[in-house]
């Protein structure tokens, strides 16, 4: 192989590694991990804690750029205050109308001006 053909080789070949090593990454969330939870105040006697039992989405993070965005859809019906009956008033029309409104979404991009996007350690 000639000096020419070798230092082209290279240079493709650092060329092809440095932008794989600066693509963003994209990690899905494990719906068999992932569990919003909250708590609520009740009657100011005492503290409900609950969570969300089915959540899917994305995170997508590019390291280069500073940039990331995140994406979470949560199933409404599947709230879970370990209280079948709270749970069931909860999700129907008084509260969150889970029939009406099947899903809670959030949707984050950021930016490097407005924001520190850390990867996951």
């Amino acid at each position: 192989m000639t000096k020419s053909k070798l230092l082209f080789s290279l240079c493709v070949l650092g060329g092809a590694c440095a932008s794989a090593a600066a693509a963003p990454a994209t990690y899905e969330i494990d719906p068999e991990h992932t569990y919003p939870s909250f708590e609520t105040d009740h009657m100011g006697l005492s503290v409900w804690r609950g969570r969300f039992n089915k959540t899917t989405g994305k995170v997508m993070l590019d390291k280069a750029g500073g940039t990331g965005t995140v994406d979470v859809r949560i199933d409404t019906a599947s709230i879970d205050f370990g209280h079948a009956k709270v749970a069931e008033y909860v999700a129907g029309p008084e509260q969150l109308d889970a029939a009406k409104y099947p899903a809670i979404t959030y949707t984050r991009a950021s930016s490097a001006a407005s924001s520190t996007v850390r990867p996951p350690r």
